[in-house]
């Protein structure tokens, strides 16, 4: 895994909406941008496609920490930026197709 460290900020903001900073701080970014932790419905499907899309977003964040240098780092942060976004949003719809027929 990367050596990334949660932001102090975002930390201090999710306490105070959520009021839960040791959750948050022991969670990895990918959990956090999946919101891992929130599914009401308790559904298995919604589980397991929080936890495949925060892996891999944790995985693009890896390939941040290897990175080379100069030339095609801009470039590589950017790509990184992209498939983090389309995992999550790709996980919204993964999650609405999987509780759509729910009520």
């Amino acid at each position: 895994m990367s050596d990334w460290k949660p932001d102090p900020v975002l930390r201090g903001y999710e306490t105070l909406l959520y009021g839960r900073s040791s959750m948050v701080e022991s969670m990895s970014l990918g959990a956090q941008r999946v919101r891992e932790s929130f599914n009401p419905s308790k559904d298995d499907m919604v589980d397991k496609i929080k936890r495949y899309t925060a892996d891999l977003i944790d995985l693009c964040e890896e390939i941040k920490t290897k990175a080379q240098p100069y030339s095609t780092l801009g470039e590589q942060m950017r790509l990184v930026a992209l498939a983090q976004t389309a995992y999550e949003e790709a996980a919204m719809w993964a999650v609405k197709a999987a509780t759509a027929t729910k009520k």
